[in-house]
């Protein structure tokens, strides 16, 4: 009940509570003073709330109808993506906003916040503008494609198109020259073949794969310089594949050259006329300056080495008087370096013989010329007969005659192999008188007898018989006229003596204090031997000859001789 015209009254009569009564005494309650009694009032004790009261969306039945925030809740729609937009199906009442809800209920996908209505569509799958469209043509992030007919991964411009998704045999690259061809496109390399790989309209440029190295070959050796390397797929004018020409101006220097000399680097390996270069001359050191430098210093060279010469061969370089230009002489040096010492033919050899017999004369036949005495080796020759010591040159009486000029006498100066009066008889023949033509030992007559007497000749041999050098005697041979009286010395020895036809010898025998057992023979002109004797026990005359024939006094009648 409301009782709007009392309420004045009510509130100042009553001061023992909120009271007031009605005409007909009824005692009326309005606790919250809102005008509306308790009965009528849901909530007496809040003013706010009363039947006519409006509706406010404070949680509370504001008019009283029984209903609690009816037509004033505010319908929210859960929004799980945080985008602002709620889902349309999931929905709540409120009186004021619900964290995780919102108003608008507009969202076509709450579970992105990347889809909702006026959002941006990008390419991601999405309906980001919520219009019923996934990746639509002009979505933020299209790509541009082009169409790729032979699958590079490169298409050509002309067929450039753009969408969120790839095309059916498109590329997202352009710039294919050649769509025909898989090898041809931007991204290949370029290569030497005549095309152009990498599509930037050039064929084979610079840098192309299977470039080749050249070089510029001004000589035309077939060299270039390294100085001018240039990469190229196709051969300059005046290049050439190899390089490392030392001078590009002259075709006799490059690597295949080789290396003579001739003060050029011709082989270019950073050297001149080096070790080994063809031409080279052999030097040899020559330490002693004689011209000749030692075999084992050989050095090849196309320049001349310090104290070096052209000619080896010096056998000793400490002295410059030993090499193969000197003269060999007699001074114990190998001078001509031929490897022998005073070898035959030096300079100052003397000449020797041999002497067989040791009579101090050697047989000219065996002369030797040499440094050195030789074995058995004497200064003179002449020697006859080399096996006999009592033949030899030696002049022993000075008559220009030895017993190898057929001395018959070689103690007597008179008896000479010399025939001075050239009747064809010497004082050996048994010349009587050298000097007189008509005095010689021709038998005129024919009766055996010359003019001259005959000249027979022996020989005495003593024998040592020990070998001891030393026989202990003496032979005396004296003749009847002692023209020819010869004493044989001791040891043993051979000696001849001569005796003139008709006259007589003796061979008287000294017994010495010595090898008496000594024995001797005497030999005729034909060496048969004549006598052989021991020694006597004592001496005297051992043996007596008589040689026939004698002078002839008229050698022009044979029937006067010596003996008629």
């Amino acid at each position: 009940m409301k009782y709007f015209g009392l309420i004045p009254f009510l509130l100042l009569a009553c001061s023992d509570g909120d009271k007031d009564s009605t005409d007909d005494g009824d005692v009326v309650v309005d606790s919250d003073g809102d005008g509306f009694a308790a009965a009528d009032d849901c909530d007496d004790n809040n003013a706010d709330i009363n039947p006519e009261a409006a509706e406010t969306c404070d949680g509370m039945d504001n008019n009283c109808d029984g209903v609690i925030d009816e037509d004033v809740l505010t319908t929210y729609y859960a929004d799980a993506d945080g985008d602002g937009y709620g889902h349309p199906d999931i929905t709540t009442e409120s009186c004021s906003a619900i964290a995780g809800f919102v108003e608008d209920n507009t969202d076509c996908d709450d579970s992105s916040a990347d889809a909702y209505p006026g959002g941006e569509e990008t390419c991601d799958g999405l309906d980001n503008d919520c219009n019923g469209e996934v990746d639509e043509t002009g979505a933020v992030g299209e790509v541009t494609y082009y169409t790729d007919a032979d699958g590079d991964g490169f298409g050509t411009d002309d067929s450039m198109m753009t969408s969120c998704d790839v095309p059916m045999d498109s590329a997202a690259q352009g710039g294919d020259c050649d769509d025909s061809n898989a090898e041809v496109n931007p991204g290949a390399t370029e290569i030497c073949d005549g095309m152009d790989n990498d599509c930037d309209t050039e064929t084979d440029e610079a840098g192309a794969l299977g470039e080749s190295t050249y070089y510029t070959d001004t000589d035309g050796d077939g060299f270039g310089d390294d100085a001018s390397m240039m990469m190229g797929c196709d051969v300059p004018n005046d290049a050439v594949y190899q390089g490392g020409d030392c001078d590009d101006t002259d075709a006799t220097a490059n690597p295949s050259m080789v290396e003579i000399c001739d003060t050029v680097d011709n082989n270019c390996d950073g050297t001149i006329d080096e070790s080994g270069a063809f031409g080279e001359t052999t030097y040899y050191t020559d330490a002693d300056g004689d011209g000749y430098g030692d075999d084992n210093s050989m050095t090849m060279s196309c320049d001349v080495p310090v104290d070096s010469v052209l000619q080896g061969g010096d056998c000793n370089d400490t002295d410059a008087s030993a090499n193969p230009s000197m003269v060999e002489i007699c001074d114990t040096i190998d001078n001509d370096c031929d490897g022998s010492i005073d070898e035959s033919g030096a300079l100052g050899e003397t000449t020797y013989y041999t002497d067989a017999d040791g009579d101090g004369y050697g047989d000219d036949n065996s002369m030797t010329m040499s440094c050195d005495v030789p074995v058995d080796g004497v200064y003179e020759g002449g020697d006859c007969d080399d096996t006999d010591a009592t033949l030899n040159a030696d002049d022993l009486d000075m008559d220009g005659y030895s017993t190898c000029d057929d001395d018959c006498d070689d103690d007597d100066y008179d008896l000479t192999p010399e025939d001075y009066d050239n009747d064809g008889f010497s004082s050996c023949d048994g010349d009587c008188d050298d000097d007189d033509l008509t005095l010689n030992l021709d038998d005129d007559d024919g009766d055996g007898y010359p003019t001259c007497a005959l000249s027979v000749c022996y020989t005495l041999d003593m024998v040592d018989s020990y070998g001891d050098g030393w026989n202990g005697a003496y032979l005396t041979v004296i003749t009847d006229s002692d023209m020819w009286d010869y004493e044989a010395e001791d040891y043993g020895s051979i000696e001849q003596f001569c005796v003139l036809a008709g006259s007589s010898f003796t061979i008287s025998y000294t017994s010495g204090s010595y090898d008496e057992e000594n024995t001797w023979s005497l030999l005729d002109e034909s060496g048969n031997t004549l006598t052989s004797d021991g020694p006597p026990p004592s001496s005297g005359d051992v043996y007596m000859g008589m040689v026939p024939g004698g002078p002839d006094c008229n050698d022009n009648d044979a029937t006067i001789t010596p003996f008629d």
